[in-house]
C-alpha cells in the first residue's frame, strides 16, 4: 500500500494530467476529488496487471489513474529484474515488452570466473574463462571443448568456418571451430593487438600503439599500414571505400582512403561522444553516448533518420534486420530495422551490458561483470 507521500505525489500527477474529467456537477469540492483519487490508487494497488488495463478503458479518469508508474513499477521489477531510467510510461513499457517481444532466460554460463568475449553462431558458442578457451559446439549438449589460452581476448569472431581472435599478443590467430586448433596467424605487429574489422573488401587490425593494417580478406597478405592520429582506437568499419576510426578518448570519427590519407573527421561534443559504429546494408548506424543512433547513408555520410532511446548506450550489434542495443543500465532494446521500430527491452543484467549478439532466434548477452547469459525469443520474432 502506497505511503501518504506517496499518495500526494500521484495525485499531483494527476492534477497535471489534461486527460483528467472535468467535474461531474459544478462546485464539486476539491478534497472529494482528491480522496476519490486516492481511494482509486489504493484499490489499482490489489489489482492484477490484466485488471488494470481493463480498469484504463472505463473512463478517461481511470485511464490516467491506472497507467500510474507506482502501480506498474513492481510489475516491471517483477516480470524484468528493474525499472528502467527513461522518461516514459511505465505501463508503456510494459505494454511494449509483453506484446512485440516475449524474452525468457535460457542459460548462463556455469563459471565463477569472469568471461572476457564470446563469438555465436547457430547453435555454436565460444568463450574465454580466464585463461582458457570453451567451445560449445551446440548449446545445451554435453558436449564441451576447452583449451588453454593464456593472452586474455578482447575479440573473437568467425569468418569462412574460422574463429578470428584477437588480444593480449601481437598476433590474431584464426583457429578451426570444432578442435579450436591455430591454422593461421597475422603476425605482422609493432605491439598488441587491440581489435580487427571486417568486411568483404579489407580485412583491418589495429595495435595499442595506434596503427591499423589493412589486409586482404582472401589471402591475408598485408595491403598497407595506416599510423593514425589518435593512440586508443575503439574500433573501425569499413563504409564507401573508406576506413573510418572511432576513439576511445577523442569524440570524433576520422576518415581514411585504403592509402592512409586522411579524408577529414566529423567531430561530436563529449555529450554525443560515439559509443559504437555498425553496418546494415548501405546504412553506417553511429550509436552514440546522448542516447541517439543516427543511420548514415551516401558517401558524405549524411544522417537520413535519427533513432531516440531514451537509454545510456554502450555496444550495439546488427543481426536478422534487428538492431540490438546493450544499454549502460543493464537493459536491452531490440530495433527493427526494417520498419524502424522498437520491438522490446527487457533487464538482461545488473551490470553494463559489454557484448550482445543476436541469432535467429536467442540473445546472448555478456556483461561488464563478466556473466554471460542467453535469452530465448519468442516464436513471433525469431528470424525464419
Amino acid at each position: 500500500m502506497s505511503s501518504v507521500s506517496t499518495v500526494q505525489q500521484n495525485l499531483r500527477v494527476v492534477q497535471s494530467q489534461e486527460a483528467v474529467d472535468s467535474p461531474d456537477q459544478e462546485g464539486e469540492d476539491l478534497t472529494e476529488k482528491l480522496l476519490y483519487n486516492d481511494v482509486l490508487i489504493l484499490i489499482f494497488e490489489k489489482l492484477s496487471k490484466e485488471d488494470l488495463v481493463r480498469s484504463a478503458g472505463v473512463c478517461r479518469r481511470w485511464c490516467v489513474l491506472s497507467r500510474l508508474n507506482c502501480l506498474w513499477s513492481p510489475i516491471l521489477e517483477k516480470e524484468f529484474g528493474k525499472t528502467p531510467r527513461i522518461d516514459e510510461s511505465y505501463a508503456s513499457i510494459y505494454s511494449r515488452c509483453q506484446n512485440c517481444v516475449n524474452w525468457v532466460f535460457k542459460w548462463k554460463a556455469p563459471t565463477d570466473e569472469k568471461i572476457s568475449a564470446f563469438v555465436r553462431q547457430g547453435p555454436y558458442l565460444l568463450f574465454q574463462n580466464r585463461s582458457t578457451l570453451i567451445c560449445h559446439p551446440t548449446l545445451y549438449s554435453d558436449t564441451v571443448v576447452r583449451i588453454p589460452h593464456r593472452q586474455l581476448v578482447s575479440q573473437m569472431r568467425i569468418i569462412q568456418n574460422k574463429v578470428m581472435i584477437a588480444g593480449g599478443s601481437e598476433a590474431v590467430t584464426f583457429r578451426d571451430l570444432s578442435e579450436l586448433e591455430q591454422v593461421e596467424a597475422l603476425e605482422k605487429h609493432d605491439s598488441w593487438v587491440s581489435g580487427f574489422s571486417w568486411s568483404p573488401d579489407w580485412l583491418t587490425t589495429w595495435t595499442s600503439l595506434g596503427k591499423i593494417i589493412i589486409w586482404d580478406p582472401d589471402t591475408l597478405k598485408k595491403i598497407n599500414e595506416i599510423p593514425v592520429e589518435s593512440k586508443d582506437i575503439k574500433k573501425t568499419v569499413c563504409w564507401n571505400s573508406s576506413l573510418i576510426v572511432m576513439s576511445n578518448i577523442e569524440p570524433k570519427l576520422t576518415f581514411y582512403d585504403i592509402e592512409g590519407n586522411s579524408e577529414g573527421s566529423i567531430e561530436y561534443s563529449n555529450e554525443e561522444a560515439v559509443v559504437d559504429m555498425a553496418l546494415y546494408d548501405q546504412l553506417l548506424i553511429v550509436a552514440k553516448a546522448d542516447g541517439n543512433i543516427d543511420l548514415w547513408e551516401g558517401e558524405k555520410g549524411n544522417v537520413v533518420k535519427t533513432i531516440s532511446t531514451g537509454q545510456s548506450i554502450n555496444v550495439i550489434d546488427v543481426a536478422y534486420d534487428s538492431l540490438v542495443i546493450g544499454g549502460m543500465d543493464g537493459w536491452v532494446t531490440v530495433w527493427s530495422l526494417s520498419d524502424q521500430s522498437e520491438k522490446g527491452r527487457f533487464q538482461a543484467s545488473e551490470n553494463t551490458v559489454q557484448q550482445v549478439k543476436r541469432t535467429a532466434d536467442e540473445l546472448t548477452v555478456l556483461d561488464m561483470n563478466g556473466e554471460l547469459s542467453v535469452f530465448h525469443l519468442s516464436s513471433d520474432d525469431a528470424a525464419p
